[in-house]
């Protein structure tokens, strides 16, 4: 039988939940649908977006990435096609609590042939579900948001720590490390602030702030992050000793810490680049050495003056000088054929780097002294946009929406929060005496699930529905003024907390739960010529669930499944004459068509691999 749980995770990316069961391409069994139909299909270890004919045959990989690419939606041109990719860093479903993965999954669009992949995602959140509109000029999706804190760490001899709500106001009492604060780090269950004086003392808390018990790393810390399920600390002395430590407390209630060995450099800066150890020296000529995550030395080169901050994002390392005139480098993360790491310069910053940050499509640096310049660059290195924080930045953090930079004017320190646009939000002037030395955002077990709206070109975001209960597949129909999705926000239900169909305005207003039933029911999809809606009901007492019709304001549902099967993501032919969706049996999913009444069921996958989120060409 399928819990409802079950059925949840399937709106996640299929990842975590098709399992390879084979070799081979495998062609499809004959269909009479014409056109294409875009899917995605596990193979190779990993979710790629395929295109197959609409009988089935000539499949192939149209991603080919090394991430997690799933959900593919047409443009209505059938020109492009808008997908969900997700970075291979670990657990790939939306956990609460997660930081360390699972974090984030990004819009691209491609076309589509594959080709010209661009990410035009506004925000660092979980995103899956996307959906063009009929003209073509907007993309809805659902999207993730943690509901966590950002928290600054004082350099002050108490270390004292800020914690500030996503709104940029306090949130909570302030609390105090006893130690001034070189590095905050969350692992997912706990938060960790590193003392930049011996013994190194790590403050441990949990996410709402009650204090853990603390433990020593032996030396001054001048840097800290998190790798999967350990932090690894590095030492701001020479000779830049460096620990790796458990994220959770042995049986004795302890963290285990292994000592890894030496920079040969005071650390200034460590990144986590998806399966290696960057640190980086804070002395001239700045060394970089590169670490497994079993502690074996990999290799070292130096960026040629000393190392002010360091960053990790798609598939590159970002080094920044902390001296005038600000130098960075940006370095590919494998060797090349010569066993060395290619590094690119970048255009100088004009003022030390004190800080850096990647947003998702920009990495910016930000300038320890003046004005506190922000400059903003592409991932292939060319500037893009600069501006003042207003003084010199001191630290740089990045929320799931927002960039929050701690500057140090003569009288105050300010927190400044930004849109990954650049534009400012808002700021907070912390108390008096107040010192910053690190930001860093803290995500909490509570998640907002969204509908948001935004432009094709990834501009002008929007959210339509925001609610703490999980819900997506957001769905417009054909004349584009309305928006059909599901969501478990209806408590008022006899039956409790359900999933239900709801139907809003194109601008989120008059929202209607049109399904208004008993049972679990998911992933919309209009009728070409809006007068159904095609959507998968969770059948309880039969233990499976089945796609459904009903009518455009939720009248006269009726089972065109009626298999013994799972069958979930429908999607219209662009005649409406047949439904193509996923069909779940023998430990195995396949992308299945049948006729608009339910007749007609066809394999047309018909391989030795899991597929789902099958999507027609228009």
């Amino acid at each position: 039988m399928t819990t409802r749980l079950n059925r949840i995770l399937l709106a996640i990316p299929v990842a975590l939940l098709l399992l390879s069961c084979g070799d081979g391409d495998g062609s499809g069994s004959s269909g009479d649908g014409g056109g294409e139909i875009a899917f995605a299909s596990f193979r190779d270890s990993r979710n790629q977006i395929y295109l197959m004919d609409a009988d089935g045959n000539n499949q192939r990989n149209i991603s080919n990435s090394n991430s997690l690419d799933d959900g593919p939606a047409w443009s209505p041109d059938g020109k492009r096609i808008a997908f969900i990719s997700e970075p291979v860093l670990g657990s790939v479903s939306p956990t609460p609590g997660s930081s360390s993965a699972g974090e984030s999954a990004a819009l691209y669009v491609m076309n589509a042939d594959g080709s010209s992949q661009e990410n035009i995602s506004s925000n660092f959140a979980f995103n899956y579900d996307p959906a063009w509109s009929p003209n073509g000029t907007e993309i809805a999706f659902a999207s993730r948001i943690s509901n966590g804190e950002v928290w600054t760490g004082g350099t002050d001899a108490t270390g004292t720590i800020n914690r500030l709500d996503l709104n940029g106001q306090p949130s909570g009492d302030l609390l105090s490390s006893g130690n001034p604060i070189a590095a905050v780090v969350a692992t997912g269950s706990e938060v960790w602030a590193g003392s930049s004086s011996a013994p190194g003392t790590v403050t441990r808390y949990q996410p709402d702030g009650v204090s853990l018990t603390p433990f020593d790393s032996g030396w001054p810390i001048g840097a800290m992050v998190l790798a999967r399920e350990e932090v690894w600390i590095g030492s701001s002395v020479t000779p830049g000793l460096i620990a790796r430590c458990d994220i959770s407390p042995d049986s004795s209630g302890e963290i285990r810490c292994t000592a890894v060995g030496q920079s040969g450099s005071p650390i200034a800066a460590m990144v986590f680049d998806g399966n290696n150890i960057w640190t980086a020296g804070s002395s001239a000529p700045g060394a970089v050495t590169r670490f497994d995550l079993e502690g074996n030395l990999l290799g070292s080169f130096q960026a040629g003056w000393p190392v002010g901050a360091m960053v990790f994002g798609q598939d590159q390392v970002w080094i920044g000088s902390s001296v005038t005139p600000g130098q960075s480098l940006r370095c590919g993360v494998s060797e090349n054929s010569s066993g060395e790491i290619d590094c690119n310069g970048v255009q100088q910053s004009g003022s030390p780097i004190e800080a850096m940050v990647f947003t998702g499509t920009e990495v910016w640096t930000g300038g320890g002294s003046g004005l506190g310049p922000v400059n903003r660059f592409n991932l292939l290195g060319s500037a893009i946009g600069s501006f003042d924080a207003g003084a010199p930045v001191l630290a740089i953090a990045r929320s799931q929406e927002q960039i929050w930079i701690a500057t140090n004017a003569e009288t105050a320190r300010t927190v400044n929060r930004y849109r990954f646009s650049g534009e400012l939000i808002g700021s907070l002037t912390l108390p008096v005496g107040a010192s910053v030395g690190t930001l860093a955002f803290v995500p909490s077990e509570n998640f907002s699930y969204r509908i948001v709206v935004m432009n094709s070109d990834g501009s002008n975001q929007r959210i339509l529905f925001s609610d703490p209960r999980f819900g997506g597949k957001p769905t417009w129909s054909p004349n584009g003024d309305q928006i059909a999705f599901y969501s478990f926000a209806d408590l008022l239900l006899p039956a409790g907390n359900l999933s239900q169909i709801w139907v809003m305005d194109s601008d989120g207003q008059n929202r209607v739960n049109i399904s208004n039933n008993a049972v679990d029911n998911y992933d919309p999809a209009w009728s070409p010529d809006g007068n159904q809606i095609a959507f998968v009901l969770d059948e309880i007492t039969a233990g499976k669930q089945q796609i459904y019709l009903m009518n455009a304001d939720g009248s006269n549902p009726q089972n065109i499944s009626n298999s013994s099967s799972d069958d979930s993501r429908p999607a219209w032919s662009p005649d409406g004459s047949q439904i193509v969706f996923s069909s779940f049996q023998n430990g195995n999913s396949q992308i299945y068509v049948m006729d608009a009444d339910g007749s007609n069921r066809q394999n047309i996958s018909n391989n030795a691999f899991s597929n789902a989120d099958p999507a027609w060409k228009p």
